[in-house]
C-alpha cells in the first residue's frame, strides 16, 4: 500500500517538475 501511495506522489512531483522546467525554458 505504501509503495502505491509513494508512486502517486512521485508521479505528481515528476509532473510538477516537468511544468517548472517548461516555465524555465519559456523564461529564457
Amino acid at each position: 500500500m505504501v509503495s502505491r501511495t509513494f508512486s502517486r506522489v512521485f508521479d505528481m512531483v515528476s509532473t510538477l517538475t516537468i511544468q517548472i522546467e517548461r516555465s524555465k525554458a519559456k523564461m529564457r
